[in-house]
């Protein structure tokens, strides 16, 4: 009885040593498989839903939704690349109400149909640049399934200017998650910057990597479209309520429009959505990034001293409880 429990332990010097080398083999099989990315990805998720339901965290709420939902398409019910005239009168009433920033999370035409239906393009470029003075317009390039940056009809390019082009694509982890913030790859060959970083270097935010806090801030809201254009009609007070100094970002909002893979939904329209739209992620993101709460990630220097720290602990200190401490500062550090 005495020998067994000596054993279980630890009091013998080389068991823990041997279990500890063990631990290190195991780990290091771990990163080199997928299943490490899975299982960090699985905590991370799980980490944000319990800080969120328990301890949510406060952000800076500056960033409004302006969505394109179903009642929008009712009420416009021409092809979306014929929506020059709403989405320019759009702009310029979310302009009207003096915004910090405009971005657009949707894509604009690839070609002009003024032979079609005239007027059109300078309908939509009225709009861009009220938008656009004093520099503060974004618009996002989606990606085809070749990963190339879409194309814009030439003289909506002249208006919106190269500056304040961005790619909207995000960072997805191998199950498809988007988690992270990380910089933009430049395979599309345009050298352009992602639509975050070019949102954070007109608001002067800080441009670092790391995973995007959803624990904090309150759930998105939207304002339709429509209702936008009836305040520029009718009540231009109600604009600079909604809009004045705030971070305006227009994008489509409906259950199947530009769905991405996110740990939570922070939609308050959809909550239970395990795919919110883009325009929700890049919502938080930009919220994450004004509020510091793009979490950095221990890079791999700093692992390998924790490492090295936890094996100290185990082979100077020995003891039972040291060395299942060691383990699970160990495997937390790994894992998270």
């Amino acid at each position: 009885m005495s020998r067994a429990r000596s054993a279980f332990g630890f009091a013998g010097r080389g068991l823990p040593a041997a279990l500890f080398a063990g631990i290190l083999v195991a780990v290091a099989v771990l990163h080199l498989t997928p299943l490490r990315e899975r299982l960090d990805g699985a905590a991370l998720d799980l980490t944000q839903r319990l800080a969120r339901a328990v301890a949510p965290r406060p952000a800076i709420e500056e960033v409004v939704i302006v969505g394109i939902d179903e009642e929008t398409e009712r009420r416009f019910p021409e092809p979306f690349a014929l929506w020059h005239r709403p989405l320019g009168e759009a702009l310029a009433a979310i302009a009207q109400g003096n915004p910090r920033l405009v971005a657009l999370d949707i894509a604009l035409p690839e070609q002009s149909y003024d032979s079609l239906i005239p007027g059109l393009d300078a309908a939509l470029i009225r709009g861009l640049v009220a938008a656009k003075h004093p520099d503060r317009l974004v618009v996002g390039l989606k990606l085809d399934a070749h990963g190339k940056s879409q194309k814009v009809d030439n003289l909506l390019l002249a208006a919106i200017g190269l500056d304040a082009l961005g790619l909207a694509y995000v960072t997805v982890d191998r199950d498809g998650t988007a988690r992270r913030v990380a910089p933009a790859r430049g395979g599309d060959g345009t050298g352009l910057p992602l639509m975050t970083e070019r949102i954070g270097r007109r608001l002067g935010l800080d441009q670092s990597p790391g995973i995007i806090d959803f624990a904090c801030g309150r759930p998105l809201r939207y304002v339709p479209m429509q209702d936008v254009l009836d305040w520029g009609k009718e009540r231009p007070d109600a604009l600079a309520i909604a809009f004045a100094g705030k971070i305006v970002l227009v994008g489509k909002v409906g259950p199947d429009e530009d769905p991405v893979r996110q740990p939570l939904s922070l939609a308050d329209w959809m909550p239970d959505a395990s795919a919110p739209p883009g325009v929700v992620l890049l919502a938080q993101t930009v919220r994450a990034m004004q509020s510091g709460r793009i979490v950095g990630e221990l890079p791999g220097s700093a692992l390998a001293a924790l490492v090295a720290v936890c094996a100290a602990v185990v082979l100077v200190g020995g003891g039972l409880w040291r060395t299942w401490a060691a383990a699970g500062l160990l495997l937390s550090g790994v894992v998270l």
